[in-house]
C-alpha cells in the first residue's frame, strides 16, 4: 500500500451556494497518488478505448448507455463536474462503469500525480477542466503504448466543432467530434445514427428556463418552488413528498402516496388526491414530488367521506424513462405536408401521460409507427412537455410491433446473449449423446441417481426447474425430497454470465413467447432436470412422521436421474386411473408410480390443510392461455386455465421447500437473507370487499388472515357458485405486491408471509427463471458447508430492490400481452358472456366476467351525458313485451347498494352481484393497444352456469340433441344418394319457429322431415317453365308455427328457388333464435352444413 506523506496532500478552498441560498466556504485536503494507473482489459473485441468529454456527458448520455458502446475510460475531471451538476446522470454513469460487460472504467486523474493540473490564477475552470482531460488522454496514450505493449489508440470525443484542444501529434491520440466518430465506428448502426440526430436537436435548441421570479401572470401552471424553499417545508410539515399515481380506470384521477412518515399528519391517510391538471403542475405518474394540503373544507369527497387533497409545488425527480408513442396526424394536413414536419406532437400508448412535442428529420420514416420518446422538459407557458426521439420501434398494427411496444412499456429489453458469456457453457448437443454430469462430479455430491425421481410440469415445458420423490422409510416414516436444477453449478459468481442473468432478473412469458433469463442451450437443456439423463441438483430431504411433522431434514448438492417427465393432466389422469394418451399405465412401473403420486397427494393434503389453519388464503385468479396460428400467431383459441388437484400437490411441496429453505438460511446469516416478505393489507383495502359481502348478508372479517379465510369460506350462494370466486379475486387485488427482502434492512416482525402465513419465505425452487433463486442457492449452499457469507446487507438489499422491479415489470407485461392477445381473439369472435356486478356507480355499474378474469365497466349515459339503455335489454324469460326502451332517470341508492333504473316500461332494480349478459367488443384505436370492452346486452344470466340444477339440466339436453344428430347423419348421407344427379341436390323442408323455439326442437323437425321418402315430379309453371318439385309422399299433421304471419304445409311443394330462399331464411332464423343453448351454436350450424351436402 502507498503510504502517504504531507508533500501528497493539499487543501482545496471553494465556494458553493447551499439549498437557503447562503454561499458557504467549502475546505476538502487532497491528495495524489503515484499508483493509480487504471486497470484495463484488452479483448479481441476491443479495437480501441475513447473518453467522453464533459460536454459529451451532459448532453449526450443516453446515446452512451446503450449496450453496443463499450470500452469507455470515464475522468474524473468530468465526473465531479456532472456530479455537482446533475446527480442522477452520475449515477448513470456508475452504473455503466459497474456493468462488466461494459467493459468501461473510471481513471482517477485528479487524485493521480502524473495527470493532476493546477489553475492558473486566470484561467477558467473550464479552461482549467480542459487542460486536464487533455493530459489524462495524452497518458494514457503513452500508457497504453509502453506498459501495455498495444497500438489501440485512445479516442476523445468531444461535443464542439472547432474542438477546444489542438490536433493530436500521435497516431496514438485520437481527438474528434462526437458526429466523427459514430460516423467512423458504428456509421451503420442506423438506429444509433438517429438517436444522435434527435440528441443534438435538443442540445442545439435553448432550453426555456422556469420564471422562478417576476411576472407569472397569463402562465398554464405555477412555477415549482426552489430546492432550499421546499426542504424547509418538508422539515416543518408544511409540503410532504411522496410519488404521483393514477387510476388504472381513469388516468384523470390522481393521488400522490406520500412517504409512511407524513401518514399521521393527514389522519392515517396514505393518498393525497389531485383534482386538477393544474395542480398536478407538471408532472407525471412515477414522478417523485412535494405536495401541499389543502384546508379541510376543500377536500374531496368520495363515497361520503372527504379526503386528503391538495396540490404539487415542486418536482423532486422526474421518473426517467421510455414512452411509447405515436404521431398525431393533423386532420386538414395531407401525408406528405406531415412527412416533411421536423416539429410533431405524439401520443403516448400510456393513457396517463400527456402528449409530448419532439423534433425530427426522420418524420417520414415513422409517421405510421410506433416509436420510443423520452420527455426532457415542460415549461410553464406549454400544455405539452417537449421530448426527443429515441428508437424506431415498428409499423403499426403488426403482431411484432405491438409486444415489441408491450415490452418497452414496461422497460424490459432484451439482446441476444455475447459469445463471451457462453465459452464455459458445455455444448448441449454432443454427436454421440446428450450431456450429463461426470462420474468425478457425481462422487462429490450424494448419489441419489438409484432413487426413484420424476417431474410434473405444465405440458411442452423444457425448463424443468423440480422434480419429486416419496418413499415408505423401514421405520413407517415418509422420506420427502424436492430436487432442483443446480443453476449455480453452471453460472459462477461474478461472471459475465451471472452478470446478464442478474441484469435480466427473470425469464419473462408472454402470450405468444418467452424471453428467457438464462441462454435456452442452458435452462432447456443442460441445467433443466430432464428425464433419462443424470442432472446436477440441490435437494431438500426429509423425514415425515405420519402426521407430516418433520423429524429431520437434510440440504445439499445431489446427483439425480429423473425416471419420468411427465405433465399435469397425465398425472392426473394416472392419480385418477384413467388412461393416459401416453398410456403411461403400460410402464413396468406403471403401478408404483400411482402409488408414490397417491402418497404425495396424501402428504400434500395435510401439509395444505396445516397452511390453511395457520390462516393461509386461498384466492381466486383467472388464467387463460392461447393457441396460436402457426402462421399469423394470432389467437385462435382462448383456453382458461383449469387447475387439477395435481397442481395443488406439485405447488405444496414447492412452498414447503421454499419455507424450509428460507429459514435456514435465516438461521446461518441472520443479516443478510434474501426472503420474499407479502406485507398486510393496508387500512381500508378491504373495505370494498366488506361492502359486496355484506350486500349478500354476509361479514368479511380481514382483521387477521385467519379471521379473513373463515369468512371467505363462508360467504358461499348455493345458487350462485360465482359469489365466492368474485369475492376471492377481488381479495386478491386488495393485496400488497410480495416483496424481496434483505433481513439486515428490516426488522423480523416484516418477514412474514401474509398470503402463505409463513414465518419465514423464500423463492429456491425456480432457479432457471428467477435469479433471486439463484442467490438463494448460494446462501444455502455456504450455510451447508458453514462459510462466511460473500454477500453483505448492502448488496443484497440492492440486489432485492433490483429484482423486485423487474419482477413487476415482468409481470405487468405479462398482463398487458395476455390484455392484446384476448383483444385480437375477441376482434375475431363475437362471444357473449354471463358477468357479476361487483360495484355501482351513480351512473355505470363494473362488471366481472370470471371465466376470462375481464373486468369492464358499462354506462348508463353516453358522452354527451344522455341516459341511455340497449334495446330489448330485459332477460329473455321475462314476460315484458319486446321492443325499444326508454331510460327515463337513474336513482343511486347507496345504502342499498342498488340502482333504481325508471323505464317507460317501469322501473327497473341493479343490485350488487345481480348477473347481466355482456357482450365483448373491441375498442381499436391508433395510438394505443386494441382493448377489450364490454357492452350490455340485458339485464339476468344468458347461460345455465348460475343455478346448478340447470347446468345439469343443460348438459343433458347437449348430450340428448348430439345423439340425435349423431343417429340422423347416416340416414341423412342415405337419402341423398337416392336422389338423381341431375335433380335437386339440396332438399329441407323448413317451418318458421318463433323466437320461443329452441335449437333442439328446431333441429329435432329438420332431421324427422328430412327422412321422410320423397319422390320428385317434372311439373309446368304458369309461365311454362319445366321445374322439378318434391313432393311428401308420407303424410302428417299440418303444424303452424307463428312467425311473421306465414305457415308452411309440411305436404307443400317447392321449387329450388323457393327452397334456396327458406333455407337461408332458416338459417336466419337459428342465428337469432340462440339463448340457452348460445354455446352450441357453432355445432348446429356445422350440421347443417353437413346434412346439406
Amino acid at each position: 500500500m502507498h503510504d502517504l506523506d504531507a508533500s501528497d496532500a493539499f487543501t482545496r478552498v471553494f465556494c458553493r451556494k447551499t439549498r437557503r441560498g447562503r454561499i458557504a466556504l467549502i475546505s476538502r485536503e487532497h491528495y495524489l497518488r503515484d499508483d493509480l494507473e487504471p486497470a484495463l482489459t484488452f479483448t479481441n473485441e476491443t479495437d480501441h478505448f475513447f473518453i467522453p468529454h464533459t460536454s459529451v456527458l451532459n448532453h449526450y448520455l443516453e446515446l452512451l448507455e446503450l449496450p453496443q458502446m463499450t470500452d469507455m475510460i470515464f475522468l474524473k475531471t468530468s465526473t465531479d463536474e456532472i456530479q455537482q451538476n446533475a446527480s442522477r446522470s452520475y449515477n448513470r454513469i456508475r452504473t455503466i462503469v459497474k456493468d462488466a460487460r461494459r467493459r468501461s472504467h473510471l481513471f482517477s486523474n485528479e487524485h493521480f500525480r502524473p495527470t493532476y493540473v493546477t489553475r492558473d490564477k486566470e484561467e477558467t475552470l473550464k479552461e482549467r477542466n480542459d487542460r486536464a482531460i487533455l493530459k489524462a488522454c495524452t497518458w494514457l496514450a503513452e500508457y497504453t503504448k509502453k506498459e501495455k505493449q498495444s497500438e489501440r489508440p485512445i479516442v476523445l470525443i468531444c461535443e464542439e466543432n472547432p474542438l477546444p484542444f489542438p490536433p493530436s501529434t500521435t497516431s496514438q491520440l485520437i481527438v474528434c467530434t462526437l458526429r466523427e466518430y459514430l460516423q467512423k465506428f458504428h456509421r451503420k448502426d442506423e438506429a444509433m445514427m438517429n438517436l444522435y440526430e434527435s440528441l443534438s436537436l435538443v442540445a442545439a435548441q435553448s432550453t426555456t428556463s422556469q420564471k422562478a421570479s417576476g411576472s407569472t401572470e397569463g402562465a398554464l401552471y405555477e412555477p415549482h418552488l426552489p430546492e432550499d424553499v421546499v426542504d424547509a417545508g418538508i422539515k416543518s410539515g408544511i409540503f410532504m413528498r411522496g410519488t404521483l399515481k393514477t387510476s388504472h380506470y381513469n388516468s384523470d384521477e390522481a393521488a400522490v402516496r406520500i412517504d409512511a412518515r407524513f401518514s399521521a399528519v393527514v389522519g392515517g391517510y396514505k393518498d393525497i388526491i389531485v383534482m386538477t391538471s393544474r395542480d398536478r403542475n407538471r408532472t407525471i405518474p412515477g414522478d417523485t414530488v412535494a405536495v401541499q394540503l389543502f384546508p379541510e373544507q376543500k377536500w374531496k369527497e368520495i363515497h361520503g367521506k372527504k379526503q386528503p387533497t391538495g396540490k404539487v409545488v415542486a418536482l423532486l425527480s422526474r421518473r426517467d424513462r421510455t414512452y411509447v408513442c405515436t404521431v398525431q396526424i393533423e386532420k386538414d394536413t395531407s401525408e406528405e405536408q406531415m412527412s416533411k414536419q421536423e416539429r410533431l406532437l405524439v401520443i403516448p400508448m400510456d393513457h396517463s401521460i400527456p402528449k409530448m412535442r419532439i423534433r425530427s428529420r426522420q418524420t417520414s420514416t415513422f409517421l405510421h409507427s410506433r416509436i420510443l420518446v423520452r420527455m426532457d422538459d415542460w415549461d410553464i407557458d406549454s400544455v405539452y412537455p417537449s421530448g426527443h426521439y429515441v428508437e424506431h420501434i415498428g409499423e403499426i398494427g403488426r403482431l411484432d410491433t405491438e409486444v415489441s411496444a408491450v415490452l418497452a412499456e414496461n422497460a424490459i429489453s432484451f439482446t441476444p446473449f455475447a459469445p463471451k458469456m457462453l465459452e464455459n457453457i458445455p455444448p448441449s448437443d454432443p454427436p454421440n449423446k446428450r450431456w450429463e454430469l461426470s462420474e468425478e462430479e457425481c462422487k462429490n455430491r450424494r448419489d441419489l441417481r438409484k432413487e426413484r425421481i420424476f417431474s410434473i410440469d405444465p405440458k411442452g415445458s423444457q425448463d424443468i426447474d423440480d422434480a419429486l420423490s416419496i418413499k415408505r422409510l423401514s421405520n413407517g416414516n415418509l422420506q420427502v425430497g424436492v430436487h432442483i436444477a443446480d443453476v449455480t453449478y453452471f453460472v459462477p459468481k461474478g461472471s459475465l454470465l451471472d452478470v446478464e442473468a442478474s441484469s435480466r432478473s427473470t425469464t419473462v412469458y408472454l402470450s405468444d413467447r418467452k424471453f428467457d433469463m438464462l441462454p435456452t442451450s442452458l435452462s432447456e437443456d443442460i441445467a433443466s432436470l430432464r428425464g433419462k439423463v443424470d442432472r446436477p441438483a440441490v435437494s431438500a430431504i426429509w423425514e415425515l412422521d405420519e402426521n407430516c411433522k418433520v423429524v429431520n431434514v437434510w440440504f445439499g448438492r445431489t446427483a439425480i436421474r429423473s425416471i419420468h417427465e411427465m405433465y399435469y393432466e397425465q398425472a392426473q389422469r394416472l392419480l385418477e386411473g384413467k388412461p393416459t394418451k401416453e398410456d403411461l399405465q403400460q410402464l413396468p412401473d406403471a403401478a408404483e408410480l400411482k402409488r408414490e403420486i397417491e402418497m404425495l397427494t396424501k402428504t400434500a393434503r395435510k401439509l395444505r390443510q396445516e397452511r390453511l389453519d395457520k390462516g393461509a388464503l386461498e384466492l381466486e385468479s383467472a388464467e387463460v392461455r392461447f393457441e396460436l396460428n402457426s402462421k399469423t400467431h394470432n389467437p385462435t383459441k382462448m383456453i382458461t386455465k383449469n387447475d387439477q388437484e395435481i397442481n395443488h400437490v406439485v405447488a405444496e411441496f414447492m412452498i414447503f421447500a421454499n419455507k424450509a429453505v428460507a429459514e435456514r438460511i435465516y438461521n446461518a446469516y441472520p443479516s443478510c437473507a434474501l426472503l420474499r416478505h407479502h406485507p398486510l393489507p393496508r387500512t381500508g383495502r378491504f373495505d370494498e370487499l366488506i361492502t359486496l359481502a355484506a350486500a349478500r348478508g354476509f361479514t368479511i372479517d380481514a382483521s387477521t388472515n385467519l379471521s379473513l379465510a373463515q369468512s371467505l369460506s363462508r360467504a358461499v350462494l348455493e345458487n350462485d357458485t360465482h359469489f365466492n370466486k368474485v369475492l376471492r379475486s377481488l381479495t386478491t387485488s386488495a393485496m400488497e405486491e410480495a416483496q424481496y427482502i434483505s433481513t439486515g434492512s428490516h426488522h423480523v416482525d416484516e418477514f412474514y408471509h401474509y398470503g402463505l402465513a409463513a414465518d419465514f419465505y423464500t423463492h429456491f425452487t425456480s432457479p432457471i427463471r428467477r435469479y433471486a433463486d439463484v442467490i438463494v442457492h448460494r446462501q444455502l449452499l455456504n450455510a451447508v458447508a458453514k462459510k462466511e457469507n460473500d454477500f453483505d446487507d448492502g448488496t443484497i438489499g440492492g440486489l432485492c430492490d433490483h429484482i423486485n422491479q423487474k419482477h413487476n415489470a415482468s409481470k405487468q407485461a405479462q398482463r398487458d400481452s395476455t390484455e392484446l392477445f384476448q383483444a385480437l381473439y375477441f376482434k375475431q369472435h363475437d362471444e357473449v358472456h354471463d358477468a357479476v356486478i361487483y360495484d355501482l356507480r351513480k351512473d355505470s355499474m363494473r362488471v366481472y366476467i370470471n371465466k376470462f378474469g375481464i373486468k369492464g365497466t358499462i354506462h348508463f349515459r353516453d358522452r354527451d351525458g344522455n341516459l341511455q339503455l340497449p334495446k330489448n335489454c330485459f332477460s329473455p324469460d321475462t314476460k315484458k313485451q319486446r321492443g325499444d326502451l326508454q331510460l327515463a332517470n337513474i336513482e343511486y341508492e347507496e345504502d342499498q347498494q342498488q340502482l333504481i333504473l325508471s323505464t317507460n316500461r317501469g322501473p327497473l332494480s341493479v343490485r350488487l352481484f345481480d348477473h347481466v349478459t355482456t357482450r365483448i367488443e373491441v375498442q381499436e384505436s391508433r395510438a394505443h393497444l386494441p382493448t377489450v370492452q364490454l357492452s350490455l346486452v340485458h339485464f339476468g344470466s344468458e347461460n345455465s352456469e348460475k343455478n346448478p340444477v340447470q347446468q345439469k339440466a343443460a348438459k343433458s339436453a347437449q348430450r340428448e340433441l348430439e345423439n340425435a344428430v349423431r343417429s340422423r347423419e347416416e340416414d341423412s348421407r342415405s337419402l341423398v344418394q337416392r336422389v338423381p344427379q341431375n335433380t335437386l341436390k339440396d332438399y329441407v323442408t323448413y317451418a318458421q319457429p318463433t323466437s320461443r323455439d329452441s335449437i333442439y326442437e328446431l333441429m329435432s323437425s329438420m332431421s324427422s322431415l328430412s327422412l321422410s321418402d320423397s319422390k320428385p315430379q317434372t311439373v309446368a309453371t304458369k309461365e311454362g317453365d319445366q321445374v322439378t318439385r318434391y313432393w311428401k309422399l308420407k303424410k302428417r299433421p299440418k303444424p303452424r308455427y307463428e312467425g311473421d304471419g306465414d305457415s308452411v304445409n309440411y305436404n307443400e311443394a317447392m321449387t329450388e328457388e323457393e327452397l334456396i330462399e327458406k333455407r337461408e331464411e332458416m338459417e336466419e332464423r337459428l342465428r337469432s333464435s340462440m339463448s340457452v343453448e348460445q354455446k352450441y351454436k357453432q355445432e348446429m350450424l356445422k350440421f347443417g352444413r353437413k346434412f346439406r351436402k
